[in-house]
């Protein structure tokens, strides 16, 4: 078993993946001021946050930019 297979990541709204689009109507009515980011930022993120992940941040949940989230 991997760091990563006992910590969630969250990828970011990413509004140029079809998933990300899906919901752009919605973004903007309940979540107007949220962030998005691009594939390649959130890919490069995720990838940063899972190398430096450390038994400790097991049963954790972060952001792609590697903020600590709430859980």
């Amino acid at each position: 078993m991997s760091l990563c297979d006992c910590s969630s990541l969250f990828l970011g709204w990413v509004p140029s993946t079809e998933i990300g689009a899906g919901i752009n109507d919605w973004m903007a009515k309940y979540a107007p001021n949220a962030p998005s980011t691009t594939v390649e930022e959130s890919a490069a993120g995720v990838v940063a946050v899972i190398k430096g992940l450390k038994f400790e941040d097991t049963n954790s949940f972060y952001d792609y930019d590697g903020t600590k989230l709430p859980w």
